[in-house]
């Protein structure tokens, strides 16, 4: 018997193998179906994925082509939120369907670039994640970089500007001078002074450490030196510096500095029919721009505001065909054209000392200047810098029981309408505004405050609390008015001073 049931065993099963073989099929079939469902997953992943990309691409395109028509449409400091219309709706992707969302944002580096990041998400299902595939491109705007003789950032400084505190990477001191004016262009920098020698070129490095070296001078001139504007000309990639002379009778000297260590100077030219017995005749200001020189005095007794064709960029020539006086001086000034109704037409920015018309804007498309808007901030305070990037016109003002510091909304400006976005009490004059990376960079008079960065967006400034939107600050003694520039990923900051000992500082963002 016990051999029989021997012999019975091993030719069948019994209950418990019959469900332990079960079991196994079962683990098997579960396994097979997951790793099914698996390689289904992952091939719905990659294909979503490369239409997320293809999304991402069309994107850009639209953006290049908007870029070709006005530059100045692709440009906003704020997210660009969309659905895709082809697929389903976010009611439906919070239920598990499949959905894109496409976001934009464009950030102004300057008038000539913008930074666009196109950020793709989708969900496969609500149980899983949203994936995101971000890419980041640059646009240019070719005709503003030729229109400034190639002084214009067209790329992101290097740098978390604005999130890690800024910081000295060399500083070169000097005895005073009464600096009164700088400009970066290229491999080199160029400084204006009170005293001699008015006129000097530092050559200047990509390594942080390096102080600024002086290799060239020109003592051609026993004048101080008001401001100075250094381009490229482009067809003949020579380099001109175009520099107010405070002069009663010689307003006017340009510089031929292609070769930094010999500035030549070319010529000496007044302004017309400004009265040279009237009261500050000199010049003061200057910007260069698309083969035009905008050139101003003081307030005088005459036309402030003059033209001059750089046809010959060499020998400038003024073409101002009717006398503008402006009956303000202005302290800073910014030239930029504009599509309007698809015409090209161009606008001079204005912040000066005046009673009524603290920020100006002029149409200076022809050879007369018309008057478009004109501002009267509050309180008595004069309008010190001025700034256009993207779609905003930021303005800084000396100090004041009101705000400081002023954006405004570009194309309502020009239609002649005031498009004020935002005011920010700072506490104190701002002498310079500018950009670097995502940030706003203000000059001031705040002792050991000197260097500012505050946010571009208007809703975290407050018109009653100093310094509401300010990121950072860092100390620049002394600092010169208009007297920073911002090249690649470093800002060159001037002091001003006839008693006490001057500087300039090479400031990085870590």
């Amino acid at each position: 018997m016990k051999e029989q049931y021997t012999k019975f065993a091993t030719n069948g099963f019994s209950t418990i193998e019959l469900l332990i073989a079960l079991a196994l099929m079962s683990l098997i079939m579960v396994g097979a179906l997951q790793a099914v469902w698996g390689n289904q997953y992952w091939m719905m992943t990659a294909t979503t994925a490369q239409e997320a990309m293809q999304k991402s691409k069309s994107m850009v395109v639209q953006l290049e082509y908007i870029r070709s028509e006005n530059f100045q449409l692709v440009s906003s400091t704020r997210s660009l939120y969309s659905v895709d219309p082809h697929n389903l709706s976010e009611q439906d992707c919070s239920l598990g369907g499949l959905c894109y969302q496409v976001e934009t944002k464009v950030t102004d580096i300057s008038s000539c670039a913008k930074s666009v990041v196109v950020d793709v998400r989708w969900k496969l299902g609500v149980r899983y994640a949203t994936s995101s595939i971000p890419t980041q491109t640059y646009l240019v705007n070719p005709n503003e970089i030729g229109a400034l003789g190639g002084d214009c950032l067209v790329v992101q400084p290097k740098g978390r500007w604005g999130e890690t505190n800024m910081a000295v990477g060399s500083e070169l001191q000097q005895s005073p001078l009464g600096t009164t004016g700088i400009d970066v262009l290229g491999n080199y920098m160029y400084v204006t002074s009170e005293v001699a020698p008015y006129f000097r070129v530092f050559e200047i490095s990509n390594d942080i450490t390096n102080v600024p070296v002086l290799v060239g001078v020109s003592t051609s001139t026993e004048v101080r030196l008001n401001d100075i504007d250094v381009i490229r000309d482009l067809p003949t990639g020579r380099i001109y510096a175009y520099v107010t002379q405070h002069s009663t009778s010689s307003q006017l000297l340009v510089y031929d500095v292609t070769e930094s260590n010999n500035p030549v100077s070319l010529v000496q030219l007044s302004l017309y029919n400004v009265a040279s017995s009237g009261s500050f005749p000199q010049g003061w200001r200057v910007i260069a721009y698309g083969g035009k020189l905008y050139v101003v005095s003081r307030e005088t007794t005459g036309p402030e505001l003059h033209i001059f064709s750089l046809d010959n960029p060499r020998l400038p020539v003024e073409i101002t065909t009717a006398s503008i006086n402006l009956n303000r001086t202005v302290n800073d000034m910014v030239v930029r054209d504009e599509i309007v109704g698809n015409t090209m037409r161009r606008f001079l920015y204005l912040a000066a000392s005046a009673d009524l018309k603290e920020v100006g804007v002029y149409d200076v498309t022809g050879t007369v200047p018309i008057e478009v808007a004109a501002i009267n901030l509050a309180g008595s305070a004069d309008a010190s810098s001025i700034y256009l990037t993207g779609s905003t016109v930021y303005v800084g003002r000396k100090s004041s029981s009101a705000p400081e510091l002023y954006s405004f909304e570009n194309q309502k400006l020009i239609a002649g309408e005031l498009g004020l976005r935002g005011s920010g009490e700072v506490g104190t004059e701002i002498l310079a505004l500018g950009g670097v990376g995502t940030a706003l960079v203000l000059g001031t008079a705040k002792n050991g405050e000197e260097l500012q960065l505050w946010s571009p967006n208007e809703t975290q400034w407050s018109t009653t609390s100093p310094n509401a939107g300010r990121l950072q600050s860092l100390s620049s003694q002394r600092l010169s008015p208009l007297g920073f520039d911002i090249h690649d990923s470093f800002l060159y900051a001037v002091s001003e001073s006839l008693t006490q000992p001057e500087s300039i500082s090479v400031v990085y963002s870590p």
